[in-house]
């Protein structure tokens, strides 16, 4: 149609319309939801999250109250269309409402977005705002700077410029604890959450940028990274914190990233033994901190203490943007 609109029409109509030639059957085009939004406001971060089909994870993750919510409005109301180059595709309905990729978007006004990305087409799933529900306070202005999404234990975990942090739970949404920590305490409130993901915790431990964020021990630790290359350790269960940790000398480089990775003691020919049966004196938790110098500081994750003598880093100065987890290791 001109000028450039599609039109999407549900085939199940269309083959009504063949048996009923005879009579008028008027059509009405479905929304096609065509851009996701990154201006007004603008997007700061986004992250692509596979739920892997491991066991029964992703029959767990339908049977939870807001993704199950979800998968039958989905299932009974708005159709999707994957793009197939113009060939319908012969998805079935129980393939089609299943949640297999989740795309999530940081904004600058500190709000957040989530789509189910299983399909092209994204459905949105939800938006989260600024503010707890139950308080009516705005936690935050500044925007998103980093998040991390872990599909074991379905928490949401969001950073902002401001260096605060925000912990979302997907898996209850009904009354529970809401617990603000802080460098100096920490306070917890009862809160009912209503329908939604459920904010569970706000941190706040130091005023600077978080530059990373990411989930440790299968969702059983949060490390968060901060400009000034310290690192902290909150432990998910108890929603306190481990440690703070001077990963680099004041006045280093600012920080860049962090990668979190648990090394097993033992007989290296072994074949990928279950990390969670093993002892935890067979475990070591290492923490790689690179700053934006290309220097590589190692710390123990599970106390903060530095490993070696110095960081590791290139003969060549150099400026570092990033750095990448082999998945051998």
């Amino acid at each position: 149609m001109s000028p450039g609109q599609l039109n999407l029409f549900d085939c199940s109509t269309l083959s009504d319309l063949v048996s009923k030639e005879e009579k008028k059957v008027s059509l009405s085009a479905k929304d096609f939801p065509v851009e996701l939004p990154t201006v007004d406001p603008s997007m700061t971060v986004t992250k692509l999250t596979q739920l892997h089909s491991d066991g029964n994870l992703t029959e767990l993750l339908q049977e939870t109250p807001f993704f199950k919510k979800l998968s039958a409005a989905t299932s009974s109301g708005a159709s999707r269309w994957p793009l197939t180059g113009g060939v319908y595709n012969h998805t079935s309905r129980a393939e089609t409402s299943r949640i297999q990729r989740v795309f999530i978007a940081g904004y600058q006004d500190g709000s957040v977005r989530m789509w189910d990305a299983t399909h092209p087409v994204l459905i949105l799933l939800c938006v989260l705002d600024r503010e707890v529900k139950g308080v009516n306070t705005v936690i935050s202005s500044a925007s998103v700077s980093k998040i991390d999404f872990c599909f074991q234990t379905l928490r949401l975990a969001v950073g902002d410029a401001s260096g605060l942090v925000r912990l979302y739970d997907f898996k209850h949404s009904d009354m529970g604890n809401f617990h603000v920590v802080t460098g100096t305490k920490s306070e917890v409130h009862e809160l009912a959450q209503g329908q939604g993901p459920t904010c569970r915790a706000v941190l706040k431990l130091l005023d600077v940028r978080v530059r990373a964020i990411e989930f440790v021990n299968h969702g059983a630790k949060l490390a968060v990274g901060y400009e000034n290359a310290k690192v902290a350790v909150l432990d998910m269960t108890s929603l306190s914190v481990l440690f703070l940790s001077d990963s680099a000398p004041v006045g280093s480089s600012p920080l860049v990233t962090l990668i979190a990775k648990r090394f097993v003691h033992g007989d290296s020919n072994s074949k990928s033994p279950k990390q969670a049966e093993l002892p935890e004196n067979r475990m070591e938790e290492l923490m790689f901190i690179l700053t934006e110098d290309a220097k590589i500081y190692v710390i123990d994750g599970g106390n903060g203490k530095t490993y070696g003598s110095g960081p590791l880093h290139l003969k060549k100065m150099s400026t570092a943007i990033s750095i990448k987890q082999h998945p051998i290791f």
